[in-house]
């Protein structure tokens, strides 16, 4: 039984680069670059835990198109544990297109595909027995992960002694804090970034932020700041924690062939390591991929894999000497 149970969407990125406007309808225009890889929040989050040494299980729907075979595969070659990973009868795998600008600015068009036929409500007693860390991510994206449905996993999870984290994308239909009211009461870890902050709580200034959410929530909140790190409040004020850059190598990519049989390459893939807790710059759409390694420690710490005792305040796991290669 895996340490970690991750639940959220598993995604086709279709990254096109550069685009500065769209050809008109019927035209024709050439771009840079168009890159494949596996992302969504619950498959990128797995495959960053998965890549830190946490045993970390993902459920929910691959498509049923050679894309979801494939993305099983890749996850399962990385450590992934891929058995609640159901392959769906008929719907296909979720896509993302993401047009890339010059300065980075992301548009972003996508379909669901798979990911919309998972119910929380509808997780098995025996899924629930074992993992120390259960994590729901994309709400907000997968319409059917509502603050109820969250509510009564993260209820069913406390009672076997699991800690809870629960991550949020952009709220595009601006259903807010009363949306999410009722599972914040059950999360042990809110994770959300500063813009998603600005959005939910209408507050610019960090305090605000934290001082809105926390009269919902007694979990820890982080709030990410991309390439700045993240942070957290403590009794003494805010506490930031910077960045640290880990270069992930060996990703491996059968989407795209150009690509294969290059060991220690670097690879789109590595650059979508999940908006939940490792956030890369969208200036970065060129470079390696890095992502802050201290997003990651609250969920490894809870777990014992890196820190024995998961009661050590967030600002004591981050030490920057840490690295984490291949």
């Amino acid at each position: 039984m895996a340490d970690v149970l991750c639940f959220g969407n598993l995604q086709l990125d279709i990254l096109c680069r550069t685009i500065t406007e769209l050809p008109p309808p019927g035209g024709l225009r050439m771009i840079d670059a168009v890159d494949f890889s596996l992302s969504g929040n619950g498959g990128s989050l797995a495959m960053a835990l998965a890549r830190l040494g946490v045993s970390v299980d993902l459920a929910g729907y691959s498509g049923a198109d050679v894309i979801g075979d494939q993305f099983r595969a890749m996850l399962k070659a990385e450590g992934v544990g891929t058995d609640k990973l159901l392959r769906h009868s008929a719907d296909g795998t979720g896509t993302s297109v993401i047009a890339l600008a010059p300065n980075g600015e992301r548009s972003i068009l996508f379909v669901n595909g798979a990911n919309q036929a998972f119910h929380l409500d509808d997780i098995p007693e025996d899924w629930l027995q074992g993992p120390r860390i259960v994590a729901v991510t994309s709400v907000f994206v997968l319409p059917q992960f509502t603050g109820e449905a969250i509510t009564r996993l993260f209820q069913r999870a406390h009672t076997t002694g699991a800690r809870t984290v629960l991550n949020i994308c952009w709220d595009r239909e601006a259903q807010g804090l009363p949306f999410l009211a009722a599972a914040l009461a059950e999360c042990d870890y809110f994770v959300l970034n500063y813009d998603e902050g600005r959005q939910l709580t209408g507050c610019d200034a960090l305090n605000d932020i934290f001082d809105r959410l926390l009269g919902f929530t007694y979990g820890t909140i982080i709030l990410t700041l991309g390439a700045e790190g993240c942070c957290v409040r403590t009794e003494s004020g805010i506490e930031r924690i910077p960045a640290v850059p880990v270069h992930l190598r060996r990703m491996g990519d059968p989407i795209s062939p150009k690509k294969q049989g290059r060991k220690g390459s670097i690879l789109p893939i590595g650059r979508r390591i999940s908006r939940t807790l490792a956030l890369v710059s969208p200036s970065d759409s060129r470079g390696a991929p890095w992502f802050p390694i201290t997003m990651i420690y609250p969920l490894v710490a809870c777990v014992g894999r890196v820190y024995r005792d998961p009661t050590t305040p967030i600002r004591k796991l981050y030490n920057p000497s840490d690295r984490v290669c291949q």
